[in-house]
């Protein structure tokens, strides 16, 4: 193993091992000595999306691109980083959104072309195709994630997720409730997740079991006024109006003078005189 090498491998781990600045610094010195290592490059580029630098890692997925056309990694990572990038935009318009999922996606079928069992590049494909709408397409492109994955990847909850978020959207809650639990199970620490569920429960009309999963969610993450609010719903729609209302007003403290919340409440506190 050669001296880049190592130091290439030192930099991935400081990565999964949460220092990312750390791995920055090691490759770029890697870099001060050869232009034409693709690897420090794109560890490089991967250290720079993880500290929220998503220009300096497209431009780094680019050059190890240009060093070796056929390095499925790095057009997978480049892909996952211009959606990144378009998701953190305050402003954007159909047209941005559009030419950029057009871009991602042309980088995830490279690297399907380099590699076709790159299970992480069919999960973002999925994620791409769910936000757009296109949720038969999102559903085959996750399913064949899943299936092409060892069953641990990191990925896998974003799969499962997006999965689930296409079920629910053709009105297959019982599939979407799968999959939320399948997330779940990956990693019980995530809110979202069992918010989501909770949605799912509650659109079925199934109030006890969506209060529970918000009874989670809230624990896990107390300031979120939506789960007050579905909460509050579920409680209502079992004539739990004392309880409907309590969940209404730390709605509201949260999230002061919404119109939903409000119009709630009174409903709640006028079926609860009756």
């Amino acid at each position: 193993m050669t001296n880049e090498q190592e130091q290439c491998n030192q930099a991935w781990d400081l990565i999964k091992a949460g220092n990312s600045e750390k791995a920055f610094e090691l490759c770029s010195e890697v870099l001060k000595t050869t232009r034409q290592s693709a690897t420090a490059f794109h560890h490089r580029g991967y250290a720079s999306a993880l500290m929220g630098d998503f220009d300096e890692a497209i431009d780094d997925f680019s050059k190890a691109i240009d060093i070796d056309p056929h390095y499925a990694e790095a057009y997978c990572d480049r892909g996952a980083i211009i959606k990144t990038r378009l998701d953190n935009m305050l402003f954007k318009d159909i047209i941005l959104v559009t030419n950029e999922h057009l871009k991602a996606l042309k980088d995830y079928e490279m690297a399907l072309k380099i590699n076709p069992n790159y299970a992480e590049a069919y999960s973002h494909r999925a994620k791409i195709f769910s936000d757009s709408g296109a949720h038969t397409k999102a559903i085959i492109e996750a399913s064949t994630a899943i299936e092409k994955s060892n069953k641990t990847e990191h990925f896998l909850l974003e799969t499962y997720s997006a999965r689930a978020l296409s079920y629910f959207s053709l009105g297959q809650y019982d599939k979407a409730i799968e999959d939320y639990t399948n997330a779940i199970e990956i990693t019980k620490g995530q809110h979202f997740a069992y918010a989501n569920r909770g949605y799912t429960y509650f659109k079925k009309e199934e109030y006890d079991n969506a209060i529970k999963d918000y009874d989670i969610a809230i624990e896990l993450s107390p300031y979120d006024s939506t789960y007050f609010y579905i909460r509050g719903l579920s409680y209502l729609n079992i004539r739990k109006y004392d309880k409907a209302i309590i969940d209404f007003n730390k709605a509201l403290e949260i999230e002061p003078g919404a119109k939903d919340i409000l119009i709630a409440k009174k409903e709640a506190q006028k079926m609860l005189k009756r």
